[in-house]
């Protein structure tokens, strides 16, 4: 951004006008202000409440389809949000965070070609609640599977593998919660997220 404000406004590459670039700026902050906040909460026990899936799926599906043509081309995103109401106890950015995590996970895993993921919730038993993350990439190599919630792990050749690391700190560490790769999948990978249901 401080090189383009270097340019004067005519002079500026793709026709960035003052407002287009106001509002870059002012994005820029707020992720980095997000992400920061996530990080204090992640450093210490955090607070949990009683949240609805319904609020954190529409949250997760209005994050990512707005920052979708940015992070991947070609993908599909289908985000179901459940009819019925199902109360969960949890502490909404970081569960937010570890759901971003593993759909960011797919994209990475789908760059450069088209397809699907799909992001569905159901009521398990009286007990949990699924949150199943399934994509139509290319599938985990069976060398990573048992190692792949491990930090530094990751299908990316520039990968940090931090990603699904955090996720499974998150859902088991903070929510006690589980978080698998599920098995015996004939195209792309699927993740199995379960949480404690707030009434059980």
């Amino acid at each position: 951004w401080l090189e383009l404000m270097k340019f004067p406004i005519d002079y500026r590459p793709g026709s960035i006008d003052q407002h287009s670039l106001n509002v870059g700026i002012e994005e820029d902050l707020e992720r980095l202000e997000k992400i920061t906040h996530r990080f204090e909460i992640i450093g210490r026990d955090p607070s949990l409440s009683v949240l609805n899936v319904i609020d954190v799926l529409e949250d997760l599906r209005e994050y990512l389809q707005k920052r979708l043509p940015r992070l991947s081309q070609g993908i599909d995103l289908d985000v179901k949000i459940p009819e019925v109401q199902t109360r969960i106890r949890g502490n909404k950015i970081l569960l937010s965070w570890a759901l971003e995590n593993v759909v960011k996970n797919s994209l990475d895993a789908m760059a450069g070609r088209t397809g699907k993921i799909r992001v569905d919730a159901v009521r398990d038993n009286s007990k949990w609640l699924r949150i199943t993350i399934r994509d139509t990439g290319p599938g985990v190599d069976p060398q990573m599977r048992e190692k792949i919630f491990e930090a530094g792990v990751s299908g990316k050749e520039a990968g940090w593998g931090v990603g699904l690391t955090l996720a499974r700190r998150i859902i088991v560490g903070s929510h006690h919660g589980r978080i698998y790769l599920a098995e015996n999948q004939s195209e792309g990978a699927s993740f199995d997220i379960c949480l404690p249901i707030a009434d059980a």
